[in-house]
């Protein structure tokens, strides 16, 4: 088929958003590259015969085009670059607050000026201090400095950020409020949101409320991050994302409603498009609902006016409309594959109604299979290229799953509704909490089942991907007279690269691995015998969950065995949750709590991991135990000054962990010196009081990492061959 065919403004809309938003995700050099290039392209067709056609003009301008707006709005409209890196006053409207403690609490906030000046940008201001009366609606005054988002090891919080349109951050810990103001729609819409959300847990329990809530309204707050984990695994998190899906369930089975009271056609379609409006303003106007239900809007109306609905153009004009009305929504990733896979299913119901149309005789079961399973192939083939580029892993049954959960989703979604119109009149939350727990359980099952999920790191598999992307883009606008094996070939590299994808997952479980990392803090992977540790010597920050994250990412781990902390710390909870949410872990390994503050900790984490299927063990001092081919003994803590040592052996050789401080407060951690073939040295515990230089040491040391600044390691009495010194590196492979 040729999609493009005949909808010359679907191509020109479809170039535009594309130039538009790649060039804003672009860095400075791929911009100067890209433009350059493309201003260089815009004479050829005056001059060369060859690059005469009328595609290639279109292409051409408008991609300069979508460049030089990309740029001008981004450089010179959206960012208030010129306030940055000084004090500011601003004058703003709260639009929303999320208190994260008595003292500290999360605005958003809409300025009306900055220093004086009419300006109208969204700040997210980190206010430190008892402001309680601060509430949406609000007009507040605070002097702050802005800043630009920063990313952490594994999330591009600038991209997230602003993709909601959030154009800086600011923290302060003085606010003036100068009136109480009213409280703007969108708190209203999200009270409301939340009383529905309410009343679905008291009919129904927490379980299935929870799930109702995130099914129609998009809660998903409620959710546990272990369920969130498992559909990630089993390649439906798009079902827990409002979306176009959604939208479907909702309109479709309104539209049934109506045929079977005997409204006719057109306003059977004006109510739906009134319906689909309604449903954007009740969920906070998501981008992803939105493309639903103005694409929706456009479809009824042309079908009202002209007796045919484009599917492709409408698409392609709500997300213009999105993209004009919220330029930053361009940055939204979850748009575009939203966008992108409808385009897919779009295709594929061409597809359909070109090649077997005919078909009707066939079971209808069997042709609801056959179409259902082709259109979650078109989706995901057209999205390969954004979902391998900004997701780390593979579900080896998206497809399926897909296929399976839309159903019980469909039927949970309309039971659901009943149940909050009806519920204390017909007795349906028994049924519909039973469909909750299977949609709980078979969820769990699948995403324990081995080879089911595998990482998309690898460059054989995104090569993969992205060929499966480009042969799905050449059957979509190339005239194809014969497309049955062109789908097959499709259908086989879309298979092919899922099952490279799991098969490198799993020969990397394989390879022997000892890497130390440092960036802030200090963490060691160990990978042997098919089983990983994450052991993590100091969490003592924020980011440091993040960091974990994108360790486990960058080699590949998908299934992490034991995650093992050396200590406690006041982040140590935000760290577990961060790699739990989104890794499948097995055991957390703690210490045993020696203080009333540490016991508090361990409590919090016990009662987080309750929510998730990961077993929670305690370790005394020196104790051993097995991982691979590595016995390794807990770490010796020298409590009053936070130094401990751990120590790895596989093989007869011995790995040390000694922390900052340990040489000076516990002496005989001195030992591993002369007994292990690499010591790290890190930086987390209480710093040496006075520069310390280590000069003394076995021939058998081989490697020595240094991270703490007033230790130094010597080699100059050395008489055999002197150990690899590693200062300051980031990363450091002790063996491989």
């Amino acid at each position: 088929m040729r999609l493009f065919n005949k909808r010359p403004l679907s191509l020109v809309l479809f170039i535009l958003l594309s130039g538009f938003s790649i060039f804003a995700l672009g860095s400075v050099t791929f911009k100067t590259v890209a433009l350059c290039a493309v201003i260089a392209m815009c004479p050829l067709p005056f001059f060369i015969k060859r690059f005469s056609g009328r595609i290639v003009k279109i292409a051409c301008f408008t991609l300069l085009i979508s460049f030089i707006l990309s740029h001008a709005y981004f450089n010179y409209v959206f960012y208030p670059s010129e306030y940055f890196d000084r004090t500011v006053k601003i004058v703003g409207s709260v639009q929303n607050v999320e208190v994260k403690s008595d003292s500290y609490r999360i605005v958003d906030l809409k300025s009306v000026s900055i220093n004086g000046e009419s300006e109208s940008f969204l700040i997210k201001v980190n206010l430190y201090g008892d402001y309680s009366d601060v509430e949406p609606g609000a007009v507040v005054e605070m002097e702050a400095e802005l800043g630009e988002f920063e990313s952490a090891a594994s999330f591009d919080f600038k991209q997230f950020y602003t993709s909601r349109g959030f154009s800086a951050s600011a923290d302060t810990p003085y606010v003036k409020i100068v009136d109480i103001g009213s409280v703007p729609l969108s708190y209203r819409l999200s009270q409301l949101r939340g009383r529905i959300n309410e009343r679905g847990i008291r009919l129904l329990g927490y379980e299935a409320g929870s799930m109702l809530g995130a099914l129609l309204l998009g809660e998903r707050e409620l959710l546990s991050d272990q369920v969130r984990l498992d559909f990630q695994r089993i390649g439906i998190t798009h079902i827990l994302s409002l979306s176009g899906m959604h939208v479907a369930i909702l309109m479709g089975g309104l539209d049934r409603l109506l045929y079977l009271l005997r409204v006719k056609r057109t306003p059977r379609l004006l109510l739906g498009c009134l319906a689909a409006v309604l449903f954007m303003a009740l969920t906070g106007f998501p981008l992803t609902v939105c493309r639903a239900g103005i694409m929706l809007v456009i479809s009824s109306l042309l079908f009202i006016i002209t007796g045919s609905k484009d599917g492709v153009t409408s698409l392609f004009i709500a997300a213009t409309l999105i993209v004009v009305i919220t330029p930053c929504a361009a940055l939204d990733i979850g748009l575009w594959l939203s966008v992108i896979a409808t385009l897919g299913i779009l295709v594929a119901s061409e597809t359909i109604g070109e090649q077997y149309s005919e078909k009707k005789g066939a079971k209808k079961l069997a042709i609801w299979l056959k179409t259902s399973l082709l259109f979650s192939l078109f989706a995901i083939s057209a999205s390969a290229l954004i979902s391998v580029l900004s997701f780390s892993g593979i579900s080896a049954i998206s497809v399926f799953s897909t296929l399976l959960f839309s159903v019980l989703v469909e039927l949970f979604v309309y039971l659901g509704i009943a149940v909050l119109l009806l519920g204390e009149i017909i007795p349906l939350a028994t049924p519909l909490c039973a469909l909750s727990d299977a949609i709980y359980g078979i969820a769990a099952r699948l995403s324990d089942l081995p080879f089911i999920y595998g990482s998309a790191e690898f460059i054989a598999v995104k090569i993969s991907f992205i060929a499966l992307c480009v042969a799905f883009a050449l059957f979509a606008v190339l005239n194809i007279k014969r497309p049955k094996p062109f789908i097959g070939a499709l259908a086989a590299l879309f298979c092919f690269s899922t099952v490279l994808s799991i098969g490198l997952t799993e020969i990397a479980k394989e390879d022997d691995l000892f890497v130390s990392y440092s960036d802030g803090s200090e963490k060691i992977l160990i990978r042997s015998g098919g089983k990983t540790l994450l052991y993590d010597a100091s969490s003592h920050r924020k980011s440091d969950g993040y960091m974990n994250n994108a360790i486990l990412t960058d080699t590949n781990v998908t299934e992490l065995d034991v995650y093992m902390l050396a200590s406690y710390s006041s982040y140590s909870i935000d760290s577990i949750r961060v790699v739990l949410s989104n890794q499948r872990v097995r055991q957390v390994l703690l210490p045993i709590a020696q203080s009333s503050e540490e016991n508090a900790i361990a409590l919090e984490i016990f009662e987080m991991l309750e929510r998730y299927r990961t077993e929670l063990a305690f370790y005394r001092d020196t104790e051993m135990f097995s991982l691979g081919e590595y016995q390794i003994l807990t770490p010796f803590r020298e409590d009053e000054n936070e130094s401990f040592a751990t120590t790895f052996i596989r093989g007869g050789e011995m790995y040390s962990y000694l922390s900052s401080g340990i040489l000076e407060y516990a002496p005989h951690a001195e030992e591993l010196l002369y007994v292990s073939r690499a010591v790290i040295f890190g930086d987390y515990g209480t710093s040496y009081t006075k520069a310390r230089v280590v000069d003394e040491f076995s021939d058998r040391l081989e490697i020595a990492v240094v991270y703490d600044d007033k230790l130094y390691f010597s080699t100059e009495y050395c008489e055999d061959t002197p150990p690899k010194i590693y200062r300051n590196r980031k990363t450091v492979v002790i063996y491989d």
